[in-house]
């Protein structure tokens, strides 16, 4: 399952995984991007002829990466969640009270789009951008000051 692409930036060692994920071992950071929960369920909903599939199979790996590296935060890089509320929602709250130790930081993409009563959950904080030494995680390009 652990077979990564190693690369350094300055000082920050970074792990790509063959599963579109981005670890940052020294960190304890794993880093999503695009997640797009609940888009399958959309385009069924309205029509198209796509098999029910869950998320499930993505939070049983992104389980064994928080027990293997006892990842202690998880950067969502914009667009969570695929549009409209659906069923695929509360499956993430469930995970994020599961993993209610695991910081869970959302920068917020276009398709984030849910009344932000939504996103006020315990362990999940929505911010612009997130930095960790020089490296600036956000969904779009913008004009940031790094600190």
């Amino acid at each position: 399952m652990y077979n990564p692409f190693e690369w350094s930036y300055h000082s920050t060692k970074i792990h790509f995984l063959p599963q579109k994920l981005m670890l940052l071992p020294e960190h304890k950071t794993l880093v999503i991007a695009d997640w797009h929960l609940g888009k399958i369920e959309h385009f069924r909903k309205n029509g198209a002829f796509l098999p029910q599939v869950t998320s499930q199979k993505e939070y049983r790996l992104i389980q064994e990466l928080i027990n293997q590296f006892n990842l202690k935060r998880i950067i969502l890089l914009g667009d969570l969640f695929h549009s409209e509320l659906n069923t695929d929602w509360f499956d993430f709250v469930e995970f994020l009270q599961i993993n209610y130790q695991i910081e869970f930081i959302l920068t917020k993409g276009n398709h984030d789009i849910l009344p932000k009563a939504f996103y006020h959950l315990e362990n999940l904080f929505v911010v612009k951008f997130y930095q960790i030494e020089d490296l600036i995680f956000t969904h779009e390009k913008s004009k940031i000051e790094p600190h």
